[in-house]
């Protein structure tokens, strides 16, 4: 997996390529949650790259959005694919978020944004 990373006025972006799993999850999840130490209001995290994710790095995963969350920090995973949508929506994420065409610039019709509601 690759993981870029860039901080831009209030938000704290993170684009992840490859796949998610157990061998990177906790990196993954390291990264995600220096935006506690960069005092940022929101983090962006890029999913068009995204390939994968596995079962068991996928409650790591959501385990440190909500541990942003819980510190005031906004989440939206930017051009989420059709099948990480589904896998999302079943392990009830749709409680927790809303959906909305992707911002992608160029992306075809099946992508979405996820914006994480608060807390």
């Amino acid at each position: 997996m690759q993981i870029f990373t860039r901080l831009q006025k209030n938000s704290y972006i993170v684009a992840l390529n490859g796949k998610l799993d157990t061998e990177n999850a906790v990196t993954v999840q390291d990264i995600l949650l220096e935006a506690l130490l960069l005092d940022t209001k929101e983090v962006m995290v890029d999913c068009e790259g995204l390939e994968d994710v596995s079962p068991s790095s996928l409650k790591s995963f959501v385990s440190t959005i909500r541990n942003l969350q819980q510190n005031r920090i906004g989440v939206v995973l930017i051009g989420v694919s059709q099948a990480l949508n589904e896998l999302f929506s079943v392990i009830g994420l749709n409680d927790f978020t809303r959906r909305l065409p992707s911002s992608v610039l160029i992306s075809d019709d099946s992508l979405v944004d996820l914006y994480f509601c608060e807390l």
